[in-house]
């Protein structure tokens, strides 16, 4: 896809290639608007000059050929000087594969090489596992009824475990005709030449594992060419397992746990193929997991039944084996660090405004967007210690502060006249109610205790904690006032001496006005203002400040 600067920028080509996604094989060129002014000024020279040598032709005279040979001039220079900036704006061209790879190189042609290679790639992923130069005389090895016709391409196991001859078996399924294969294989994402599937075709019809009909006829084992194919029909042929392949899968059913007597193979293929799907989807999910395994190779094994499926399920045996080991360590991977996940999101969410948590929030956004939680390399734990850590110590600092605060709340009380009047009891009361009983002993030694202490009292609410203090000490103060006042009964009988007792003064409590005091003038006028307040308040019996 060819583009210039004269017609759109370099983003829209970046925005656009990136659309396609790492899946798309457009290569996107982009040349960069490079010297335009020099660009179209040279080419209108080279064009102007052009002109005129055509209008006035050839002229006879000596002063009519030395003209011309100057215009000459003057578009050939006109001329090299707009194919030089040509070149260099063709060779200053980006090359961006689909996703928004660049591709770099010597030169447009090198870059254009090395991308349509690469595309070539992304249309036929599984080209390779077809890719040889041996597919002719793998044909007529397979014509020649050879045990392994497949040698010549470098294979020496079972002809059916070929890649090729898998997706051939696979692309059967039921029944197909040969066109039908033909085209399937062909085509993306595996492009392989006619050869290959023509030599599986016949290795796998001669090999006994496909049955060929031709027009509803039976075609003989041998019998079978490429001239044919196309016209016949394939199966594949009933099944018959060997011990060594009963016990392999036995053997494979037991990695996942299903254990299998022998002739349950049957039987225990669903179980194992359910518990192989299972693995998978503990094996990825929602970020920050990265994305569950491909499954389609279960669900293609789940289409098939009986012997077929164990057949199969055996032909794969290597490649589930692989998967089984690859999941399983994702799984245990999700299984561990899903916890400290959560853990990590609630540490950060109760250390909101602490330098920590956006010192490891770009770390932790990185970590969902990238979905890298399962990566081998395990990032969480340094996060977490991190968050642990700067919670840790503020928490403790917090407690530290708070029984400072009731600590000397307990000492303001213990130097009040008011709060003296008081027996032990009601103190007791008072101060078991508003709070001023030192916090107990701080349990964070452990990540989930420093959890459980956070969500039962936030840092925020340990700080709502320690300012109430403050406040709470006039409000114990007044309420140690009211019980004294309460106290004192207007009918208190004579002395002894024929005289009433005294009446106990009432406290009173002034609130003093709260503001911003912006100069000595300011705090003068404030200090005579409570001043007058108190001493009024003051001639009626003691007063409570608050």
């Amino acid at each position: 896809w060819l583009r210039d600067g004269w017609s759109c920028g370099r983003k829209e080509v970046d925005n656009e290639a990136r659309r396609l996604g790492a899946g798309d094989a457009t290569l996107h060129v982009h040349l960069p608007k490079k010297s335009a002014d020099l660009l179209r000024g040279h080419v209108l020279d080279a064009e102007a000059a052009r002109q005129v040598l055509d209008h006035y032709g050839v002229p006879a005279s000596p002063e009519g050929r030395e003209a011309r040979e100057s215009m000459e001039s003057r578009r050939a220079g006109a001329a090299q000087d707009r194919d030089a900036i040509v070149r260099d704006v063709v060779r200053a061209a980006t090359v961006l594969q689909g996703g928004g790879t660049e591709v770099f190189g010597d030169g447009l042609g090198e870059k254009l090489r090395t991308g349509a290679g690469a595309s070539l790639a992304r249309l036929f992923p599984r080209f390779d596992d077809g890719d040889h130069r041996g597919w002719e005389a793998a044909v007529a090895h397979a014509r020649q009824g050879s045990d392994q016709p497949l040698k010549v391409v470098g294979w020496d196991g079972p002809t059916d475990a070929h890649p090729v001859a898998r997706e051939v078996l696979g692309t059967i399924g039921a029944g197909a005709r040969g066109t039908a294969v033909h085209k399937e294989l062909k085509a993306a994402p595996y492009g392989w030449p006619q050869d290959a599937v023509d030599a599986v075709l016949i290795a796998l019809h001669r090999g006994g594992h496909l049955r060929a009909t031709r027009n509803g006829q039976p075609v003989a084992a041998g019998a079978l060419d490429q001239a044919g194919i196309k016209a016949s029909e394939f199966r594949p042929e009933k099944v018959r397992l060997t011990t060594s392949q009963r016990i392999a899968l036995r053997g494979l059913f037991v990695k996942l746990g299903i254990n299998a007597k022998s002739g349950e193979e049957e039987n225990r293929a669903p179980e194992f193929l359910g518990e192989l799907e299972a693995l998978a989807g503990r094996a990825g999910g929602p970020a920050p997991l990265p994305p569950a395994p491909d499954a389609a190779t279960i669900d293609d094994l789940k289409r098939l039944a009986g012997a077929e499926q164990l057949a199969e399920i055996h032909a794969r045996k290597n490649e589930l084996e692989q998967s089984i080991a690859d999941w399983t360590t994702l799984a245990e991977r999700a299984a561990a660090r899903t916890p400290d996940w959560d853990l990590a999101l609630a540490f950060r969410r109760h250390a909101g405004g602490l330098p920590a948590a956006a010192s490891v929030g770009a770390d932790m956004d990185s970590v969902v967007a990238q979905r890298s939680l399962l990566a081998d390399t395990d990032h969480l734990r340094p996060i977490v210690a991190t968050l642990a850590a700067a919670l840790r110590a503020v928490l403790v600092e917090r407690h530290r502060e708070l029984t400072g605060a009731t600590e000397a709340a307990r000492a303001t009380l213990a130097g009040d006249a008011t709060w003296a009047r008081l027996d032990a009891t009601a103190q007791g009361e008072i101060r078991g109610r508003l709070g001023f009983d030192a916090p107990p002993l701080l349990a964070a030694a452990t990540d989930k205790d420093l959890l459980r202490a956070l969500e039962a009292r936030s840092l925020a609410g340990w700080r709502s904690e320690i300012d109430a203090v403050e406040v709470r000490i006039g409000q114990a103060l007044q309420d140690a006032a009211e019980r004294i006042d309460a106290g004192a009964s207007p009918d208190r009988g004579e002395a002894t001496d024929g005289t009433s007792p005294p009446t106990p003064p009432r406290t009173t409590t002034v609130e003093v006005r709260r503001g911003t005091l912006v100069d000595e003038a300011a705090v003068r006028d404030w200090l005579r203002e409570q001043e007058g307040k108190l001493r009024e308040a003051v001639r009626t019996g003691p007063v409570i400040i608050r």
